[in-house]
């Protein structure tokens, strides 16, 4: 009779495999589970007659594999579990870089707060996804899953805020006469942005965004000033945005240079021969002389209020 046995065969029973595969001539294959993984075992075939008359005819290793061992009644062992790793970067104030590793899962899936953001697939794989479009100065929680719905396996989770937008803003002057100048302002995503001459902290508009128009007046006159426009409330805070402008020369003075007296601020009257008046002269700090004077003839024009003095034109 012929004996299956493993580890030797020493003293019957005392091999845990024992298998009488018959007398004659015989062939086929022998499947035997509940080994453990990664154990080397020995398997011999005896021609046996009794225990103390047998002889050893063949021999064989084998070596079990890797894997978990079984639960004892012969199944296969479970999967094996799935699991993964995140991280994340912020790369600006839209756009956060993740970084994910996964094995052994099922259609695993990378969410931002409850949203599905991309499944990457089954089994194993790693990368880096890049989320854009983001908002800023806003906190996000990633979390990568065994699955492609909000309540699936969690594998890994990674949380990340991303900063404000950088501020930004625009300055623009018009000079309106010889102590006064126009500031035309607008900036976004500032904190206390103020504007200031040179040095010198003029106003403060305020955070978040706005526009509109700062008017700086009782300046000297023939003068170039120069703005800034700043994120803060310190000479030494984030420009913005800069702009030169200079005054106007007074009325008087530039009359003066352009070769005529003229000791009138605002008014001229326009006489007819007989020193009747026929209109007037306009001029408000501008030298923009308004003709209210419709029929043009043979008039006088006085110039000098003060001193009997009169031109004819």
């Amino acid at each position: 009779m012929i004996l299956l046995t493993e580890q030797g065969f020493t003293s019957p029973p005392g091999s845990p495999l024992r298998v009488y595969l018959g007398a004659g001539f015989k062939q086929g294959t022998y499947r035997y589970t509940g080994y453990w993984p990664s154990t080397e075992y020995c398997f011999y075939l005896y021609d046996y007659k009794d225990q103390s008359d047998y002889v050893r005819i063949a021999s064989t290793f084998a070596t079990t594999p890797a894997t978990e061992p079984p639960n004892g009644n012969g199944e296969a062992p479970p999967p094996p579990t799935p699991s993964g790793t995140l991280s994340a970067e912020v790369v600006d104030p839209t756009t956060v870089k993740l970084n994910y590793s996964y094995s052994n899962g099922t259609n695993v899936s990378l969410f931002r707060d409850s949203d599905l953001v991309i499944t990457f697939g089954s089994g194993s794989g790693s990368g880096v996804y890049t989320d854009e479009g983001l908002a800023p100065d806003t906190v996000f929680n990633y979390t990568l899953r065994n699955g492609a719905t909000i309540g699936s396996t969690l594998l890994a989770s990674a949380t990340v805020g991303t900063p404000l937008l950088p501020a930004e803003g625009t300055l623009s002057s018009q000079v309106i006469d010889s102590a006064t100048i126009d500031l035309t302002y607008s900036f976004a995503y500032g904190a206390d942005v103020s504007l200031f001459r040179g040095l010198e902290r003029i106003i403060t508009f305020g955070s978040g965004s706005g526009s509109g128009t700062y008017r700086n007046s009782d300046l000297a006159s023939d003068t170039s000033y120069t703005y800034y426009l700043r994120n803060g409330t310190t000479s030494e805070d984030t420009l913005l945005a800069s702009i030169t402008a200079k005054t106007l020369k007074k009325a008087r003075q530039t009359i003066i240079e352009r070769g005529k007296i003229l000791p009138l601020n605002s008014l001229l009257t326009i006489f007819d021969s007989t020193l009747k008046p026929l209109g007037i002269l306009e001029d408000y700090e501008y030298l923009s002389w308004i003709f209210r004077f419709r029929k043009l003839g043979n008039f006088k024009l006085i110039i000098n209020r003060y001193k009997a003095k009169v031109q004819f034109l």
